[in-house]
Order: structure tokens, then C-alpha cells, then sequence
């Protein structure tokens, strides 16, 4: 009697230079880049979750709503070059800021992570880069004919909130999803987030909302606003934020800035606010350290401070320029900041957000948040997502 392995029912042996070939289109038509093969470091069958190093991998994950709806939302995942699958890695969030479409393919772009990712990997101590992306909302006082991306939780976001959804699920759902991948492994210990502008304050609402899960969060040239969620007692984690002078969008000084009138929300912002209230959190004592370092006049609570949890602000204080009108009519590549993920990374735009290419946004974040784990006092406090 015939096994159904047998007779007609037989695999046709196949020639090895086919299966190659099979190979390869199964991986380009899972994902657009390719150069993948050449590496040897990922070998097997490519399914809807495989994650892939050295490319980008478009990654779906389904969120239920508040509403009661479900949605597949989309992120990117970067894996550094030479990653094998079995050592756990670190992960930084890197999260865009308001934007009319393609927040995570411009975040990739304007920070260069992946390039770090790669140096670290090569090093011994590589991280994955996850790229979250916002749902489409209406533009303030736009009548809904304008779109943008940006973040929906209340409590924060700078656009108005959308009760039917909140991102604080879908980012429990993408943790969640990375956990419990198969071609990875994730180092839930530490695991960050950072946030440009919008990104940034949404950071800290996230931070709040998922305690005992990240051990450090960054915010460059973003804000808080006064409604984020409020820690727990005992979460700690390291907090970089980033601040300048000449930052029209959202000034250190606090409310709205140059493009922001359409934003009532953003009325309420305060940059300054925000090493203050980490400082708050973390517990912190005594009074900061203020010093020059470079680029940056730097406040420090430092880890000894802050039950070994540092708080620091670093804020570009100087122009090349003389004074504002200096700052409008035009920057250079080494002017302080203005509204922009500064570094060698693509965009940034003119007047109001040209990039300082001196200063190295994307490797300050790394160094100062990669060096602390999340506290394992929150241990018997992990939320299961």
C-alpha cells in the first residue's frame, strides 16, 4: 500500500542550483532587498514573520481598539548585519513626529540607526531598531482635507485624540509580537524608546503607560504637554532629552512656535518640563550638575542621584548666527539646532528645521541609554500584554 509520499503522490527530487534559485526569489518576494543571501548568517523557510538581517522588514501586527474593532497595523524591524537569530538583543523604538505620511521610512532615513545597529553587531553588542508608524489623523482645523500622521492616546499626541483607538495597545501589541518571534530573540531588559518632536513626548506617555518595560527613553526636540500618564512608583528608567534655543517649532520656552499656531494643544508645551519631571519619577535628590560639554550646555541628575537611573538634558544654547533673525535667514551645518533629528541622516528642511550635521543625535542616544537594564524590582510587576 502506497504512503502518501509514494507512487504519484512522491516530492519530486530537486536539482540543488534550482532550490538556490527558488530560494532567492522566496526571499525577494517576501522582502525587497535580497542582499541577505550573501551574508549566510539566516538560513531556513522565510515565513510571514521572519525577520531578516540587514534589511528592512515590513512587519504587520493586529490591534484590538478600544472600540471593540481590530486593525493590522504596520512597523518596521532592522536586524543588524551578521545577526544569528540566538543572542537576545537589545531594542530601541524609534518613533517620528508629526508628518504627512512614510513616519517610519523617514525616521530610518533621517537617523542613520541602522548603520549603528550594524557597527554594533560588528562590536558584539548589536540591537534591533524598530520603527513604529502612526495611524492617519485629520490636521487641526483643516475641516478634514488635510492628513498627518501622529500619535493617538489620550493624554498626548499634539494633534486631538481619536477615542476609537489608542497607540498605547498597538505598541503593547508590537512588544508582545517581537517576544514572541521565532527567528529572534529580544532582551526584554532593555529595551528603549526614543521620539523625535511629537515622538518624543509620545515616548514618555509610553514609558508611563507600560511600566516595568522600558529601561530608558530619549526625546529629541520634543516636549510634554502636562497630560502624559503618570509612572508608577519604584518604575525607573535612564531619561535623555534634547532640547535647543533655536527650535521654532516647539521652543524651549515652552507653547506654540513658527508653524504651530493650527495646534491648540501644543499651547501647553513645556521642553524645559521635561528633565524635571524625569528627575520627579526616577526619584532623584539633590540639585543637577550644569556643564559645557561641547555642542551642549548639559543638566545631570546623575545615577547616584536617581536610585541608578540618570536624568540628563542636553540644550543647544549658542548660534553661529547672531540672535533670531539670524537663525531664520539661514543655519549652515554646524548652527545649533533647529527643529530636526540632527546628524549626517537625510532630511531636515530650511528655516525651521535644518539639521546640525555636527552633532551625532543617533549615537548620543545609543551610548547614554544602552548602558542601563531595566530594574529588576519591577520584576514581580511585568504586565503580560
Amino acid at each position: 500500500m502506497a504512503t502518501p509520499l509514494e507512487g504519484d503522490n512522491a516530492l519530486q527530487e530537486v536539482p540543488i542550483k534550482f532550490a538556490q534559485n527558488a530560494e532567492k526569489t522566496m526571499f525577494s518576494g517576501f522582502r525587497t532587498d535580497d542582499n541577505v543571501l550573501s551574508q549566510g548568517t539566516f538560513k531556513g523557510f522565510v515565513g510571514r514573520d521572519t525577520m531578516i538581517p540587514g534589511v528592512t522588514n515590513h512587519m504587520n501586527v493586529d490591534v484590538k481598539n478600544t472600540d471593540g474593532s481590530s486593525s493590522s497595523r504596520e512597523y518596521d524591524v532592522y536586524l543588524p548585519v551578521g545577526y544569528d537569530g540566538k543572542k537576545p538583543l537589545p531594542v530601541l523604538f524609534v518613533l517620528h513626529g508629526v508628518v504627512d505620511g512614510n513616519g517610519k521610512g523617514l525616521m530610518e532615513a533621517e537617523t542613520g540607526m541602522n548603520n549603528i545597529a550594524d557597527a554594533r553587531q560588528k562590536a558584539g553588542d548589536g540591537f534591533m531598531v524598530v520603527y513604529p508608524v502612526a495611524g492617519m489623523k485629520d490636521f487641526p482645523n483643516s475641516g478634514g482635507l488635510t492628513k498627518v500622521q501622529d500619535w493617538n492616546s489620550p493624554g498626548a499626541g499634539l494633534t486631538e485624540t481619536n477615542p476609537s483607538y489608542d497607540d498605547v495597545d498597538y505598541f503593547k501589541a508590537m512588544v508582545n509580537a517581537l517576544k514572541n518571534n521565532g527567528s529572534i530573540k529580544v532582551d526584554a531588559d532593555r529595551m528603549y524608546l526614543s521620539g523625535f518632536s511629537s515622538g518624543g513626548e509620545f515616548s514618555r506617555h509610553l514609558r508611563a503607560s507600560m511600566p516595568h518595560t522600558f529601561a530608558g527613553v530619549a526625546s529629541v526636540h520634543g516636549t510634554r504637554l502636562g497630560t502624559e500618564a503618570n509612572t508608577l512608583p519604584g518604575d525607573h528608567a535612564v531619561d535623555i532629552s534634547i532640547v535647543s534655543n533655536y527650535d521654532d517649532m516647539l521652543p524651549a520656552t515652552g507653547g506654540r512656535g513658527l508653524m504651530t499656531l493650527p495646534f491648540s494643544k501644543i499651547a501647553n508645551s513645556r521642553p524645559l518640563e521635561q528633565a524635571p519631571r524625569a528627575a520627579a519619577d526616577n526619584g532623584c535628590t539633590g540639585l543637577p550638575t550644569v556643564s559645557r560639554q561641547g555642542n551642549f550646555l548639559v543638566t545631570e541628575y546623575r545615577g547616584g542621584q536617581c536610585n541608578g537611573y540618570p536624568v540628563k538634558e542636553f540644550f543647544l544654547d549658542g548660534d553661529w548666527r547672531a540672535g533670531k533673525l539670524g537663525s531664520l535667514l539661514g543655519r549652515g551645518a554646524t548652527g545649533p539646532a533647529q527643529h530636526a533629528w540632527d546628524g549626517t541622516g537625510q532630511g531636515g528642511w530650511p528655516i525651521v528645521g535644518d539639521k546640525n550635521r555636527s552633532i551625532d543625535t543617533s549615537q548620543l542616544v545609543v551610548d547614554e541609554l544602552f548602558k542601563y537594564k531595566r530594574s529588576q524590582e519591577g520584576a514581580l510587576f511585568r504586565r503580560q500584554f
